[in-house]
Order: structure tokens, then sequence, then C-alpha cells
């Protein structure tokens, strides 16, 4: 926390509440999620998962996906670019 200069003892680890063991890839799942929603296997996702409410800021990822989609079509246009959001809220 230097970078911060924040004291020591001041910091605290906060561990992950999710056990994320649970959480593997799985190529069958992996093409199943693509297939059933039209989405090549080429392709690039990402997006958010969690309550969308403003204080995340999803709201502003939501702002920039235009830019963001531009700046891929420009930079990567061979390699569709999807974003999936999945939560209650907003």
């Amino acid at each position: 926390m230097k970078v911060y200069h924040i004291p020591q003892r001041r910091v605290h680890l906060i561990y992950n509440g999710i056990p994320t063991n649970m959480f593997r890839r799985d190529p069958r799942l992996r093409s199943a999620f693509r297939t059933a929603h039209g989405i090549p296997l080429g392709a690039v996702v990402f997006g958010v998962a969690g309550k969308l409410v403003q204080p995340k800021g999803f709201s502003q990822l939501i702002a920039v996906l235009p830019m963001i989609m531009s700046l891929w079509q420009e930079t990567s246009p061979e390699t569709p670019l999807y974003f999936i959001a999945a939560g209650v809220g907003m």
C-alpha cells in the first residue's frame, strides 16, 4: 500500500466470499452457451454479472460501449466482440 501511502495497520485482507474452485472452464458448457446465444466460437466475449446498481458504475461501462465497439472494429475487424450483462437492477 506504499503507492497509496496507506499505513499497513489500516489495510485488512478480505478473502473472496465465493468458493472460486466451483468455477472452472468447461469447453462443453462454453460451446453450448455460445451456440444457444448465437456467439461464434472465435468471438471475444466480456461482461459483468452481479447487482446492476449505480454505485458499481455499470452505467458508465454501458455508456462507453459504443466507443469500445468502434475501437474494436478499427483494430480487430475480423474478430467479433460481444458484451454480456447478467443481474438485476438498472
